[in-house]
């Protein structure tokens, strides 16, 4: 009898370590699906941010996961936030010629993400292509 339940036990165990170690080989750190870029959104597992910025790139819930917060939640999450100047000529050339030019906004470290802001609160974020 305990023997059945061992086994019983065991076998849903095994297959929940399974899973969790084919999601983990299965999709590349730098993607939004990875199970590291997973613990890392949930607050679980530390990451490189570049690679967490990377992997942004290819998150289907990216905008529920910045929309709402404050300028410092989002620097203590992604580190740097750069002004469209610091984000360099090219990223401030699309800046200036977009409509966004006449409000408070950021770039995600050394993306083309831009977060807009109103009232110290992230409203929107584009990504700004090549203009």
């Amino acid at each position: 009898m305990r023997r059945w339940i061992a086994i019983a036990l065991s076998v849903p165990v095994a297959l929940a370590v399974l899973y969790v170690l084919f999601w983990w080989a299965w999709y590349p750190q730098n993607d939004g699906r990875s199970l590291r870029y997973t613990l890392w959104r949930a607050e679980l597992l530390p990451m490189d941010l570049d690679t967490a910025v990377a992997a942004f790139f290819s998150d289907p819930y990216r905008r529920e996961f910045v929309l709402g917060h404050s300028e410092a939640q989002l620097r203590a999450r992604f580190g740097t936030l750069l002004t469209p100047h610091e984000a360099g000529p090219m990223l401030e050339t699309c800046w200036r010629d977009s409509s966004w030019h006449s409000d408070k906004t950021l770039f995600i470290r050394k993306s083309w993400f831009m977060l807009v802001f109103d009232d110290g609160v992230a409203t929107d974020l584009v990504l700004m292509k090549p203009c």
